[in-house]
C-alpha cells in the first residue's frame, strides 16, 4: 500500500521554513572554518591556495616585524601544486646584501592545519625541515606561525602574491 502525504504550508510559513534552513546553513559553514584567520569558506582548493608564488609582507619575530632584516625587496618562494618548493632570500646588511637560493618540497600535516617543508640551500647543500601553524590561507593571502619551545622563539609569516 502506497501513501501520499502533502503539507500545505502557508505563505509565512514558508518563508520561515525558508530563512531557517539558511541560518542553519551559514551557521554551520562559518563555524566551522578550519584557521583561525579564516576563511570561513573557499571555493578553491587548500592546495590551490597554496601554489603561488609568494613574497613575506610581514615577517614578526617575536612579535617584532623583522622582514626588513631577513627578506628584503627579492624575497621570494613559490609554492607549486606537485609538492615543490623553491625560494630566494636577500638578506640586507647596512649597503651588502646576501642572496641564497633554495629548492626542496612541502607537504600538507595534521589534516591540512600544518605546512610542512624541507628546503635545501643551493649553495652549500645543507638542508632544513619547518612545519609551520596555518593561521589564515586565502587565495592571495597565506599567514604561517612557528613556534620554537626549545628557543622560546614565536615567528609569524605573511605571506602575499609575489
Amino acid at each position: 500500500m502506497r501513501f501520499n502525504v502533502t503539507l500545505q504550508l502557508s505563505g509565512n510559513m514558508k518563508t520561515i521554513l525558508s530563512l531557517g534552513i539558511i541560518l542553519a546553513l551559514a551557521t554551520t559553514i562559518f563555524s566551522c572554518k578550519k584557521y583561525p584567520e579564516g576563511p570561513a569558506l573557499s571555493l578553491r582548493s587548500k592546495k590551490g591556495r597554496v601554489a603561488n608564488k609568494w613574497k613575506i609582507d610581514k615577517w614578526f619575530i617575536g612579535g617584532v616585524d623583522s622582514a626588513m632584516y631577513y627578506a628584503a625587496e627579492g624575497t621570494w618562494i613559490e609554492l607549486t601544486k606537485d609538492g615543490k618548493v623553491s625560494a630566494v632570500q636577500v638578506q640586507k646588511y647596512g649597503t651588502q646584501s646576501l642572496t641564497t637560493t633554495f629548492t626542496g618540497n612541502w607537504q600538507f600535516v595534521d589534516d591540512k592545519e600544518v605546512l610542512g617543508w624541507v628546503l635545501t640551500d643551493d649553495l652549500t647543500n645543507t638542508a632544513d625541515a619547518t612545519t609551520f601553524d596555518i593561521l589564515k590561507l586565502k587565495e592571495k593571502e597565506m599567514w604561517l606561525l612557528d613556534e620554537d619551545d626549545n628557543a622560546n622563539k614565536t615567528e609569524e609569516i605573511r605571506l602575499i602574491p609575489y
